[in-house]
């Protein structure tokens, strides 16, 4: 496919091609437009995480670490 041209000759499988970019370029654009009205919205009307424990798995988990080695 020839790059920096207004309109591509009418070949069959350059057509096709081109229909299938546009239809995914189209399936990106929706799918970015739907993940910035939830994140505007999850940050205005979200609940705050719980920084503690943010996938509520007990503690022992997430910061295993602070188990094996005690404050000194």
């Amino acid at each position: 496919m020839p790059r920096r041209v207004y309109d591509y000759p009418p070949i069959p499988e350059w057509i096709t091609m081109n229909q299938i970019a546009t239809v995914g370029a189209m399936i990106i654009g929706v799918s970015m437009i739907i993940f910035l009205i939830n994140m505007i919205y999850s940050s205005g009307k979200g609940k705050i995480a719980n920084t503690d424990d943010p996938f509520n798995l007990g503690g022992k988990y997430y910061w295993p670490y602070e188990a094996k080695n005690p404050h000194h």
